[in-house]
């Protein structure tokens, strides 16, 4: 209990870890992960459950995409996350996943989704709030900020105004009004009575939507709760790596500043034309997603057997078996996408390296796999 009550729980790992070896030594962004898989992949075969390893394009084309409702998140992983994510979208198969999609997805909308202007408005907010910290700031804490308030703005017509709360200290009981789940409680409940008896309110929220097609409070509670952690977590990880990266690159910082400044200024908000037309932009998001993907590692159970087919060879997936596949790894092969895999260079996706790797085959890029689960 002493870790929990006075630092950080998981001090209460230190000596089970230590007891047991170098197994969990394995370095996520390093080449110690890929240097155990490596070692032992040929040497142990003998396990309760198959597990299999991948990081070539077509078997995670396969799973993703082409053979999508054969892989599935599994009993396992199910268990795993439910307290979490209940029985929302990102955590159940089969016919319960294709009805929530189809309630969801309606949503989300051409007009909806490039409702820049709110967007622009909470950005106004971070920023502001960075300028008036005069020593270091935690940026991961202030995108993560950013985009709670933006997605419960957006999702559902309140904002939860978690950036005009200060950083928890340590060894201090939180304040209900700092945790998350008690903001999306407190957003939930708000956002119903405004839709039930009228507010400010003018345009549907998802809750609004969801109503309309269901009266399950857990359902309802569940999906609302999935698509606020996919929307807000994604993007601060992306927001958070890219101020990273153009920290540590000055010079695509000033060719991605000029080009910004070129075509929306400085008294101005973006748009979907500028968005467009900013092509380095994207290069540059495009390569932040391929170093530094959200999920960089992630698992699927096959349901039915089946035989992964690349490099002229084909492999048995048995029924059953844990498929862990990793886009971060196939993102930084070489053979894949060049010697230079490794470097962070937005130009990759402007010259010629584009025509020569990506075009040729888009599956090494996970933004080109994402199959019917987008």
């Amino acid at each position: 209990m002493r870790p929990r009550e006075h630092g950080y729980v998981n001090d209460a790992m230190a000596p089970f870890l230590d007891s047991i070896g170098n197994i969990f030594n394995l370095t996520l962004f390093g080449e110690d992960f890929v240097g155990w898989i490596d070692h032992w992949e040929d040497k142990v075969s003998d396990t309760s459950i198959a597990q299999i390893f991948t990081n070539e394009p077509e078997h995670v084309k396969a799973m993703l995409s082409t053979d999508f409702a054969n892989f599935v998140k599994g009993h396992s992983n199910h268990e795993k996350i439910f307290s979490l994510l209940g029985e929302g979208v990102f955590n159940v198969d089969g016919e319960m996943w294709k009805f929530h999609r189809n309630m969801t997805r309606p949503y989300f909308s051409r007009e909806r989704i490039t409702h820049f202007e709110l967007f622009a408005r909470h950005s106004d907010s971070a920023i502001a709030k960075l300028l008036s910290q005069p020593d270091a700031v935690d940026f991961q804490d202030l995108v993560s900020k950013f985009t709670l308030d933006s997605a419960s703005e957006f999702l559902f017509g309140i904002n939860v105004r978690s950036l005009e709360q200060p950083l928890p200290l340590p060894h201090v009981k939180e304040t209900e009004r700092n945790t998350f789940s008690a903001a999306f409680t407190s957003v939930q409940a708000q956002a119903v009575v405004q839709g039930r008896f009228g507010g400010r309110r003018r345009t549907e929220t998802l809750i609004d939507h969801l109503v309309k097609l269901t009266d399950d409070e857990k359902l309802i509670k569940d999906e609302s709760f999935n698509i606020m952690v996919a929307g807000r977590d994604t993007t601060a990880s992306t927001l958070t790596f890219a101020c990273y990266m153009l920290a540590t690159n000055p010079h695509v910082l000033s060719k991605l500043r000029a080009e910004i400044l070129d075509h929306v200024g400085t008294s101005s908000y973006p748009t979907l034309d500028s968005f467009r037309d900013m092509k380095y932009l994207r290069a540059v998001i495009n390569e932040i997603l391929r170093l530094y993907p959200p999920v960089p590692l992630n698992q699927r159970e096959c349901v039915s057997p089946t035989v992964f087919k690349s490099g002229g060879k084909h492999y048995f997936i048995p029924a059953g078996a844990a498929v862990i596949y990793s886009v971060l790894f196939m993102h930084t092969r070489k053979d894949l996408w060049g010697d230079d895999a490794e470097t962070f260079d937005p130009e990759r996706w402007l010259d010629d390296r584009y025509k020569k790797y990506v075009l040729p085959n888009p599956f090494i890029s996970y933004l080109s796999m994402l199959g019917p689960a987008s």
